[in-house]
């Protein structure tokens, strides 16, 4: 009988592994903000920026969106907020908070 249920067990414990293999795994930028955020912010950055007739080259994605808030007449807070921030309607809120 023990060895009936050592087998069961066993044979669960291999059906478990392969199924946890084969699952396929989110992409970094899904679970916690990452690369995909960023990237979505670069972009963002570079076509507000031509807009705005501003340079960003060289400059780091938190300096570029600070230089664009400012030239938009808004606080240029971008990446500063450390618990909470209160500028709900901020279009850069999205990457603000995850980067």
């Amino acid at each position: 009988m023990a060895a009936k249920i050592k087998k069961e067990t066993a044979t669960k414990a291999k059906t478990a592994a392969v199924t946890r293999a084969k699952k396929p795994k989110a992409p970094a930028a899904v679970k916690k903000g990452g690369a995909g955020v960023t990237v979505k912010a670069k972009d963002m950055a570079i076509k507000r920026a031509k807009g705005l007739n501003i340079s960003i080259e060289g400059l780091t994605l938190a300096d570029a969106v600070r230089a664009i808030q400012r030239a938009e007449g808004n606080f240029d807070c971008f990446g500063t907020a450390i618990v909470y921030c209160d500028q709900a309607d901020c279009c850069w809120r999205f990457a603000c908070l995850t980067t």
